[in-house]
Order: structure tokens, then sequence, then C-alpha cells
């Protein structure tokens, strides 16, 4: 008996119910395998690949002969490669972990031949077929869709700092414009004092006027500063 764990799959449900068919309609079903857009993988509770479509071959760089027979875990990436047979044995062990694995869309990486790695979207489905189990994988490369994301965050990450950068040249236009006049303000206080002591008129009162005015405009200058430093 063939029984059904996940109801996502409709490609899966069509490959669980012609696994036992005939040489001809298994022909037939390989045919629909290979056209399929996902990646089709199918492994035994051992972990041992036997059976993989043609997306599969595409997405991780192998021929067909290169995989079936081989253990699942060549296509896993580490650090998890040197315990993904733990993790089917513990699967095994205790089925109570079927609901975080079988039906559950995963996002992760898998490992193509030449070492790279490949962003997958990966979903199990599980069969009993003669009293052997298997497992059935429908994985999707999603490397592009990736790739695209990251070039929106960094798409982002730039406007952000721009917008940053726009920001503070605003902030220093501003600084400037409410520095002008109190720098104009203490040079034509200067002026007055050079012609003031040229003229003769440059006593203490006269001194100490000059003094305050400029005192009180570079008051006005540095409170322009903690204004904008907590703004």
């Amino acid at each position: 008996t063939t029984l059904f764990r996940s109801p996502i799959f409709p490609i899966i449900i069509i490959v669980l119910a012609n696994l036992r068919t005939s040489k001809t309609n298994q022909k037939k079903l390989k045919s629909i395998l290979d056209n399929t857009f996902d990646s089709i993988i199918m492994i035994d509770s051992k972990g041992i690949i036997t059976a993989a479509n043609k997306s599969t071959l595409e997405t991780f760089g192998y021929k067909e002969k290169e995989l079936i027979g081989k253990n699942v875990n060549i296509l896993v990436p580490q650090p998890y490669h040197d315990h993904h047979d733990g993790y089917i044995k513990s699967y095994n062990n205790d089925k109570s972990t079927s609901s975080k694995i079988i039906g559950a869309d995963r996002e992760l990486f898998g490992l193509h031949k030449n070492g790279t790695q490949v962003a997958i979207s990966l979903a199990v489905t599980q069969c009993t077929l003669e009293d052997e189990q298997f497992f059935i994988g429908s994985i999707r490369d999603i490397s592009e869709q990736k790739r695209l994301k990251e070039n929106e965050k960094a798409q982002e990450h730039m406007l952000m700092q721009q917008s940053k950068l726009a920001s503070m040249g605003e902030m220093v236009t501003a600084i400037a414009h409410q520095w002008r006049q109190p720098l104009n303000a203490i040079g034509l206080s200067i002026q007055d004092m050079v012609s003031a002591q040229k003229h003769g008129e440059l006593d203490k009162e006269y001194v100490i006027e000059i003094k305050d005015d400029i005192t009180e405009q570079l008051k006005f200058m540095s409170d322009t500063i903690d204004e904008f430093r907590n703004f």
C-alpha cells in the first residue's frame, strides 16, 4: 500500500501513483518528471538516492549515474553534511519530528558538484512501498530570487546612505545659513573696533561693549551647533 503523508505536491502524487506500474508507464512517468521545472529526488530510509529527474541533475551538476546509489548527503553542504545520516536515523526513531520535516517547505542550501552552494526551497513527502519507507523531495532552485533580494537590499542600503548624505548636506547648509549672520556681525564689530582705535575712540567702555557683542554672537553660534547635534 502506498501511504501519502502530504497533500501538497501534485507532481509527487503522480510519482507515487505510478511507482509500481508497468515499465511502459514508468518510462512515460520518467519523461514527465524530466520535463518538470522542479527537481524531484527519491531516497530510501538509509538516505540512498534511488531516483532523480533531469532538473535535479541540472541543478546540482551531476550525471544520473553519479547520483543513483549514492548517499543524499552528497548534495548537502557543511556543517550539515557530516550529520545528515544522523538526522535521518533520528527521524526513523522518532516520528514526532515528521511535522517539522514532512510537508514543510524550507529554504536552505544544497551543494553543487563544483563545490558551490545552491539556494533551494525543499519540500519532502514520505511513502511506504512494500513495507519499505521512502522520501521524495521536491526541490526548487531559488538562487535567482535570492540574488534579486540581495540586490534589492543593496539598493535599499545605497538609497538609505544617499538619503543620509543628502540630510547631512542639508544640515551643513542650514548651519552655514545660521552662522552667516553672526559671523558678519563679528566681522563688523572687529572692523568698527579697528576704526575706533584709529580715531582714538577705543576706550574701556567701548572695548567691553564690543566684547559683549562678539560673545553674544559666539554663544548663538555655539547654541546652533548644539541644536543640530541633538537633531
